[in-house]
Parts: C-alpha cells; sequence; structure tokens
C-alpha cells in the first residue's frame, strides 16, 4: 500500500496548484475550490516524475521540482 503525499501551495493567485508524487499530475484549482485542470497526465505533452515541490510566483509561473528528474520545471497558470 502506498502512501499519498499531497502539497499545496498558494500566493495571490486565482489557481491553486496542488502536486500529487504518487500520481506525478498537479491539479489546478479555483480559489473557489472547484477543479480546473491537470499538469503531467499520460496523454499530456509533459509528464512529471515524482513532483515533490511546488511554488508560485506573483507573475502566475508555476515552479515544480522533481525529485526522479532532479530539476525545476517552469510553467505559466491559466487561471
Amino acid at each position: 500500500r502506498h502512501t499519498r503525499y499531497i502539497s499545496v501551495t498558494g500566493v495571490q493567485t486565482c489557481a491553486l496548484p496542488i502536486s500529487d508524487s504518487y500520481m506525478g499530475v498537479i491539479q489546478v484549482y479555483a480559489d473557489t475550490g472547484h477543479f480546473l485542470y491537470v499538469l503531467g497526465r499520460n496523454d499530456a505533452p509533459y509528464r512529471f516524475k515524482t513532483p515533490t515541490g511546488i511554488a508560485v510566483d506573483k507573475n502566475n509561473r508555476l515552479y515544480v521540482a522533481e525529485m526522479l528528474k532532479h530539476k525545476v520545471s517552469v510553467f505559466e497558470l491559466a487561471p
């Protein structure tokens, strides 16, 4: 049985990204709690390998730290 580690971050943005390391995705929710979209699905152009840290800057850029790839990727968050 696997334990799921979910980390949450948010700054003054209308989108709240949630990192799911077990599933290898970033789920993005509105500030109201409604699901908006997911980054990193199998059918997506980019797949994450254990996204363990996320941050959002004041320009709505999402930073994703990937443990198994040893890198940080940057994405523009769509509202």
